[in-house]
């Protein structure tokens, strides 16, 4: 009786659909087995919903045409709506048909309204996987890597996967084979085209049709107002990255503290992420921050506004030193760190090929952890110093149609479309 009651909660749970590895997870045994086990459970889960919407006439049909759509694209989460948003309203001014898939029934990309674009609240996890991997479409593209390596599984009613780039960091920092299953790629430079042709090479995979897309979110974060006056006092932001090797793990408040003199207001944006991950560490650290007037928390869920706001950012191997410098042209102090690489992609690469690591020091400065004690001298010579030639050119050189990537990406996927009717 307890195996059934067991195997009973198991169906009607609802658990996370985590699709990023782990970095500290590592082995290919261990991911076997993972694999295995999230299979079993998915189809167990899957035949409980199909039953129970049967019996009940209520829930998630698992066989969902969207055949009727020109395309179909999924979010796994609100935050990656700037991703989406200029492919679509690029595809909605061309006329054609699409729907998007959210896992965010808060996502802005819910209220938009027009007669070509659809969007759908599709439930998180085991609901919104469910629901994925028995649809029916042309093309499903997604920012989700590793497809049909753990939860979200390829539907054979889907004719073409496509995955879109939510960042320009290289492929190395993604969980091992996020891309293996894809059918083609909307890459944002050159150095991701380069490395993902390396493991088809290696992996005696097939060839992926790549194109020479951009990162489409900065069109968004482009048209937005930037600050033009002048403030009082400089700020400084503060946004490390979440695992256990950022700034605030590996310093606490330490890494702030020469900061907070009178003559600098500061920012302190920490990853979303570490708010549920290391909530302890945040909690030490609000408790000994009451005490300084000059710092401010960002618990925003999109940064821009810090990013308008501030002088210069302080950080580590996060995503934000790339918006931070592209976009709004500011300098960078980037806290050099080890890099940890099990599980990752970066496993086949060399990790001096990592593209992130090789432009750090043009962003501003890179600055080793015992040069930290003089974050404050770094500081006042790249407010005086910072030029924008170095931003210009890495910009030139790494991403693809900078400023216009929603115009592109929507042709490209029209191109692909017509390709694929041939």
């Amino acid at each position: 009786m307890k195996l059934y009651l067991t195997l009973f909660f198991l169906l009607i749970m609802c658990f996370p659909a985590f699709c990023y590895i782990d970095p500290g997870t590592g082995s290919m045994l261990l991911y076997a087995i993972i694999g295995i086990s999230a299979a079993l459970l998915y189809a167990f889960k899957g035949y409980f919903y199909e039953l129970r919407s049967k019996i009940t006439g209520k829930g998630y049909n698992l066989d969902s045409d969207l055949s009727e759509y020109d395309f179909v694209f999924y979010s796994e989460s609100k935050v990656y709506w700037n991703v989406f948003s200029p492919v679509l309203e690029n595809l909605d001014k061309l006329g054609k048909k699409s729907i998007y898939l959210t896992s965010s029934n808060d996502d802005l990309g819910l209220s938009y309204k027009s007669d070509n674009i659809t969007s759908k609240y599709i439930g998180e996890g085991i609901k919104a996987a469910t629901y994925l991997n028995n649809i029916k479409a042309d093309i499903v593209t997604m920012t989700t890597p590793q497809l049909d390596i753990l939860t979200l599984k390829k539907s054979k009613k889907v004719n073409h996967y496509s995955y879109i780039f939510h960042a320009p960091t290289d492929v190395g920092i993604y969980g091992k084979y996020a891309f293996d299953n894809f059918d083609s790629m909307l890459c944002v430079g050159k150095h991701q085209i380069t490395h993902i042709r390396e493991f088809e090479e290696k992996r005696k995979t097939n060839q992926k049709k790549l194109f020479e897309t951009g990162c489409t979110y900065y069109d968004v974060l482009l048209k937005k107002e930037q600050r033009t006056e002048k403030n009082q006092k400089p700020v400084i932001l503060v946004a490390p990255t979440w695992n256990k090797n950022s700034l605030l793990a590996r310093f606490g408040f330490d890494i702030l503290k020469p900061l907070l003199t009178e003559k600098y207001k500061v920012i302190l944006r920490p990853h979303p992420q570490m708010y549920i991950s290391q909530k302890k560490l945040i909690e030490e650290i609000k408790k000994e921050s009451t005490k300084y007037l000059d710092l401010v928390w960002d618990e925003k869920p999109s940064g821009e506004d810090s990013m308008n706001e501030s002088d210069i950012l302080i950080s580590d191997l996060s995503g934000i030193i790339f918006d931070y410098a592209f976009v709004y042209k500011k300098p960078v102090i980037s806290i050099d760190s080890t890099v940890i690489d099990i599980g990752l992609e970066l496993e086949d690469m060399k990790i001096d090929e990592l593209w992130e690591l090789n432009i750090r020091d043009k962003l501003g400065k890179l600055v080793k952890e015992e040069e930290i004690t003089k974050l404050l001298i770094y500081v006042e010579e790249l407010l005086s110093s910072f030029g924008k030639e170095n931003i210009e050119s890495i910009i030139k050189e790494s991403i693809y149609n900078f400023g216009n990537t929603g115009d592109v990406a929507a042709k490209q996927l029209i191109e692909l479309k017509e390709n694929l009717k041939k």
